[in-house]
């Protein structure tokens, strides 16, 4: 057992169970609320995060540089077979969102972010955006990418089933961050800081519509996870209660809610 106020370096968790959590970061699937409450909860140093587009780069020159027994978790915009090819050996999940509301939530940030990887996109009419994305390939069936390394359903599926990794669905965020923190004294509390514009779907869903290959099999995906997404919480229950997965909370991380929750107001 884990307990709330326990020292990460020094704790049993770590000298027991070296691999870090892996968290699959799929753009626009709540996962910014996830890692930003994963770093408040944690001690900062003991949770590595890749976020920017040149992520995976920046990863794959990383794993040699990261002591595994001195991390909690590992993750961001990264794909899961990435980490497995790096010898990241540990549990791992993500949060799988329904595709076209991703697209379109993907196309108001990229028009409201002013961060340096967006400005010069160039994809402030739905049509340049939907271009934009089929000049990227990346981006079609992008959350099927991310689990299994191939734009088909059934690759992400097979690898679900046969691997250490957890898809929920968006809806299921909040049961997925209990469940990892069971054993805490409180349980882990995701902020919604991220807050996306609520504007209407309008010419863009339209779009969509004619344009269902770029996310057809991540709809499939979708579909899956939403059916199981208590069989795979549950899954994170036994990981816990085996010892399996252990993080350990910083001294005063409950302390330190009292304001965080205060100024920041829940988004979608």
């Amino acid at each position: 057992m884990v307990h709330e106020f326990s020292n990460c370096h020094n704790s049993l968790a770590f000298q027991e169970h070296p691999h870090p959590l892996i968290f699959v970061h799929i753009p626009k699937t709540g996962g910014t609320s996830f890692g930003n409450a994963l770093r408040v909860a944690l001690l900062r140093q003991s949770v590595v995060m890749f976020t920017s587009n040149k992520s995976l780069d920046k990863f794959r020159s990383a794993p040699k540089k990261i002591n595994q027994s001195q991390v909690q978790v590992v993750g961001g915009h990264i794909p899961f077979p990435e980490f497995r090819n790096h010898g990241f050996d540990g549990w791992a999940f993500t949060v799988i969102r329904e595709p076209r509301d991703r697209i379109i939530s993907q196309y108001h940030f990229f028009n409201s972010s002013r961060h340096r990887d967006h400005k010069d996109l160039c994809v402030s009419t739905p049509g340049d955006y939907l271009g934009y994305l089929r000049k990227n390939s990346v981006y079609s069936n992008i959350q099927c990418r991310f689990v299994s390394g191939e734009p088909t359903a059934r690759a992400a599926i097979e690898k679900l089933k046969n691997d250490r990794l957890i898809a929920v669905s968006l809806d299921q965020i909040d049961k997925l961050a209990k469940s990892i923190s069971s054993n805490w004294t409180k349980s882990l509390e995701i902020p919604r800081d991220n807050v996306s514009l609520d504007e209407p779907q309008g010419v863009l869903s339209d779009l969509l519509n004619e344009a269902p290959d770029l996310y057809d099999e991540d709809l499939k995906l979708y579909e899956y996870v939403q059916a199981n997404s208590e069989g795979m919480i549950a899954r994170v229950s036994r990981a816990v209660n085996e010892g399996q997965i252990c993080l350990t909370p910083r001294v005063g991380y409950w302390q330190s809610l009292c304001g965080m929750f205060r100024s920041n107001k829940p988004s979608a």
